[in-house]
């Protein structure tokens, strides 16, 4: 499914759980079965998971500036 007006990046790929098992008792990215992106730990009822990204700490630094 190509939607345009989604931005989308070959970096980071979703992984099947029953190839790729998740890890239990952390965040991360899942799709569920809706096919929407949410963040949390694993449950069954989603249909893929993927890594959170890392922040540069460029960018963590940024955003402490404007949080004080």
């Amino acid at each position: 499914m190509s939607d345009p007006t989604q931005l989308t990046t070959n970096e980071l790929l979703f992984r099947d759980p029953e190839v790729d098992p998740p890890p239990r008792g952390v965040n991360m990215l899942m799709l569920n079965e809706g096919g929407v992106l949410i963040v949390g730990q694993w449950n069954n009822d989603c249909l893929a998971w993927c890594p959170k990204p890392k922040v540069p700490k460029a960018l963590k630094e940024k955003l402490a500036r404007r949080v004080k």
